[in-house]
C-alpha cells in the first residue's frame, strides 16, 4: 500500500516477528519499518529508532510532533485492530451478549488507561457494525492486492 501510495521500490524482507525487525531496523540492515507501538516506543523513546509518521488518519498522542503518513500521502491508512469471531451459526444471543460484555469492559478506567498506554484505542462496536468494517477493509487490501498483482505461492 505504501509502494503504490508513494510511487517507490522497495524490497519486502520478511522477518519473524516484530522483534527481529526491529532489531534490523536498529542495526542498519533495513532503512525503514512499519512496526506496532509496543515494539518501537521503547526504541523510539531510546532514540536508536526515529518514528517519520504514524499510519493512523490522526497523529497519536504517544507520539507528540509525529504525522500522520496520511499528510504526505493523502487517504493512506494502516491501522491495527483486534476483533473477537465465533463460530458461523453461534446463536445471536450469544454473539450479542460477549459483545455487550467486551463493550462495558473496554468502558472501565483502567482498561482505558491501559490501552491508551499500549498505543491501542479502543473503539467496540456492535457486531453489525464490525462486520460492515470488516468487509470495507478486505475490500480495500483486496485493491492493494490486486494492484500489485500479489498472488499466493
Amino acid at each position: 500500500m505504501f509502494k503504490q501510495r508513494a510511487g517507490i521500490q522497495a524490497t519486502h524482507i520478511p522477518y519473524k516477528g516484530s522483534g527481529p525487525a526491529t532489531i534490523a531496523l536498529m542495526s542498519g540492515e533495513v532503512d525503514f519499518s512499519f512496526a506496532g507501538a509496543l515494539t518501537s516506543l521503547p526504541h523510539i523513546r531510546s532514540g536508536r529508532i526515529k518514528a517519520l509518521a504514524v499510519t493512523t488518519p490522526k497523529p497519536s498522542p504517544l507520539l507528540p510532533g509525529v504525522p500522520p503518513l496520511a499528510s504526505l500521502y493523502p487517504g493512506f491508512e494502516s491501522t491495527n485492530w483486534y476483533a473477537i469471531f465465533a463460530p458461523a451459526g453461534t446463536p445471536a444471543v450469544i454473539v450479542n451478549k460477549i459483545s455487550l460484555e467486551i463493550a462495558n469492559a473496554i468502558q472501565l478506567p483502567d482498561v482505558r488507561e491501559f490501552m491508551a498506554r499500549e498505543g491501542a484505542e479502543p473503539v467496540g462496536s456492535t457486531p453489525q457494525e464490525f462486520a460492515t468494517f470488516f468487509k470495507s477493509e478486505v475490500s480495500r487490501y483486496a485493491q492493494v492486492i490486486r494492484s500489485a498483482n500479489i498472488r499466493a505461492e
